[in-house]
């Protein structure tokens, strides 16, 4: 029981760890076009995923343009879903828009779906993972039933009682 509590708290764990290697790379290149310290966070509260982007500009007035060149590196380089994004240069919040706003505005980008051939990837892997799990804990009840209980030692022999002489 307590390798299968193991093994949940593992997966749970990996999950919910899925985004960092896409906020990395959302670092990197948010520093390579020449936005200095940069800050991204994915907040989700009751099912809405708020991606919230800070960043410098060198010379600290932040204009439409770079507004609009974080947009486009958000979203060409982010892949988890989100519903809002927020994005604020130089301690100004210059876009507050939606998903429905943001395809309106640079369309549609594919490296923000998570989909093959209609197939969602990461419940398709959750889910080959969770049956994986379950049917070796299966085979485990089985075999561990199947087993031959261990035998039984012989009786030690009875001493007989004499009475003394």
């Amino acid at each position: 029981m307590s390798r299968a509590a193991a093994s949940l708290i593992c997966l749970l764990v990996l999950v919910s760890c899925s985004p960092l290697p896409d906020v990395e790379e959302l670092r990197r290149e948010l520093r390579q076009a020449d936005y200095g310290p940069t800050s991204v966070e994915h907040r989700t509260t009751d099912g809405h995923g708020v991606l919230i982007i800070r960043v410098g500009t060198p010379d600290g007035v932040p204009t439409d343009v770079e507004v609009t060149e974080v947009a486009e590196i958000v979203l060409t380089t982010y892949k988890p879903p989100f519903d809002e994004l927020v994005i604020t240069i130089d301690d100004q919040r210059l876009m507050d828009a939606t998903t429905d706003e943001l395809t309106q505005r640079f369309g549609e980008h594919p490296t923000r779906t998570r989909h093959f051939k209609g197939i969602d990837i990461p419940i398709f892997v959750a889910t080959l993972v969770m049956a994986a799990l379950l049917a070796g804990s299966v085979v485990l009840i089985w075999w561990h039933g199947r087993r031959r209980p261990s035998p039984v030692p012989p009786p030690y022999p009875q001493q007989q009682f004499r009475p003394p002489l």
